[in-house]
């Protein structure tokens, strides 16, 4: 079955600032070698993105360049009641109430403030970006029919919901984090919440990345388990090196532990932190790398300095992709302390590179994997005590290498792509074969 796709991502390499990034071109790439046909609809941006795979589409006003405003007639999208928290402007503005014409075309491109993809505002830049998208996917659609759309998170799920109540097309959703899971519960925007609930209930199929996400959407969405598929990430293990000896000599005078990721408080950052202080109490040879940005950073250096050991930890900051592969291959384990983590593809692309991993038990990769180690992310003591484990025990170390490198490889995008493929034509046959016939606007 040939299945025409058009797919909502905020990322996409190179433009990217997460997991979500790398997911998108991963999935779309496996999915074209399944006949899979993708449109992919992306923000604007200073990047010139292509791909073999698939066509991209920058959600921008020259899109609509081509065509002859005057013959097009388009019922503006309905935004009422979302305004993105933080936003600087009305719900009532110029997005809700725009004209699809010329006038309104020349007074967008020539709004030009600050942002990273419109020259806006997020929020304001996430809501053009959803305005944009539902008109290019339904002139296409017009044009070569879709089969279904498939969006990924909260910030193109209102593109999506519209898309589906103009065209009756299926709608897939894949929900990769909450507001819930990136604010470790504490401080969730409750406008964020709101689309995400409604993407999770009115979506044809739904795609979360772990059982417990999947129970955290039945708990607080009231997602239906007959519309709830579990998919869990995978990774292209052939791209990661894992002869240490390549960067490090093989005795090196000092062990390393790393955490890599997002520097908030989703990621329990303050944990390995209280860690590492216990460990260097018995060993002061170990060396903690901190990997990554994020808020929480002055506080991080502020907090290595009050526990005294400002002079073991080093703070990376942002690392290429290709520079972080090196890093893995020189560190002797790998902390994942995450509070609240959906997945958390960075244990995989440890194992893949030969380096043990810990992991929260509150992570969706603990699910996947067999051969990691498991931790409470607030029993900082046994936390210390497995670091140690591993770092003072070579042959359990060893072991744990040779078995992450060959459980990783066996973690395929190809198995993603096909699970994917099986929950569009689950979606495909619920809406057409017990849903009513498209909404014509």
């Amino acid at each position: 079955m040939v299945v025409r796709v058009a797919m909502l991502g905020w990322e996409f390499p190179p433009f990217v600032s997460g997991g979500l990034g790398t997911h998108c071109y991963e999935l779309t790439r496996a999915l074209s070698k399944r006949g899979v046909e993708i449109d992919f609809f992306m923000p604007k941006t200073t990047f010139k993105i292509s791909e073999p795979w698939l066509s991209i589409y920058p959600a921008d006003w020259s899109f609509f360049q081509e065509y002859d405003f005057q013959n097009i007639s388009l019922t503006p999208v309905d935004y009422s009641g979302y305004c993105g928290a933080g936003s600087t402007s009305s719900c009532n503005g110029t997005l809700q109430d725009a004209v699809f014409s010329e006038k309104a075309i020349s007074e967008y491109a020539n709004q030009q403030v600050q942002s990273k993809s419109y020259g806006l505002g997020f929020f304001e830049a996430v809501k053009l970006y959803n305005y944009l998208s539902v008109l290019m996917v339904q002139k296409l659609h017009s044009q070569k029919p879709y089969d279904l759309v498939h969006c990924h998170d909260w910030i193109s799920a209102r593109a999506g919901m519209q898309i589906q109540r103009r065209t009756g097309l299926a709608l897939v959703t894949t929900i990769h984090s909450t507001e819930y899971d990136r604010t470790a519960s504490m401080w969730p925007f409750e406008q964020i919440l709101n689309v995400e609930k409604d993407a999770v209930q009115q979506s044809d199929q739904v795609i979360t990345v772990s059982k417990r996400s999947a129970q955290l959407l039945t708990d607080r969405f009231g997602a239906d388990l007959h519309r709830l598929n579990v998919v869990y990430n995978a990774i292209d293990a052939s791209k990661f090196q894992t002869r240490k000896e390549t960067y490090f000599e093989s005795q090196k005078p000092v062990k390393v532990v790393l955490y890599h990721g997002r520097l908030s408080v989703q990621k329990g950052v303050e944990f390995f932190l209280k860690a590492a202080q216990k460990v260097l109490s018995v060993d002061r040879k170990v060396r903690f790398f901190i990997s990554g940005k994020g808020d929480l950073l002055p506080k991080l250096v502020e907090m290595a300095f009050d526990l005294g050991i400002s002079d073991r930890v080093t703070f990376l900051g942002y690392v290429s992709d290709e520079e972080m592969k090196k890093i893995f291959c020189t560190s002797d384990v790998l902390v994942l302390p995450s509070v609240s983590e959906p997945f958390g593809i960075v244990a995989l692309e440890a194992m893949a590179s030969g380096t043990p991993a810990l992991v929260s038990k509150t992570s969706g990769v603990s699910e996947r994997v067999k051969n990691c180690l498991t931790v409470d992310f607030w029993d900082t003591d046994e936390m210390a005590a497995k670091v140690l484990a591993m770092l003072n025990y070579p042959s359990l170390s060893e072991e744990m290498r040779q078995n992450s490198i060959e459980e990783a490889a066996s973690i395929t995008w190809d198995e993603v792509a096909r699970q994917t493929v099986d929950v569009y034509e689950l979606a495909i046959r619920t809406r057409y074969c017990s849903r009513p016939a498209a909404i014509v606007i």
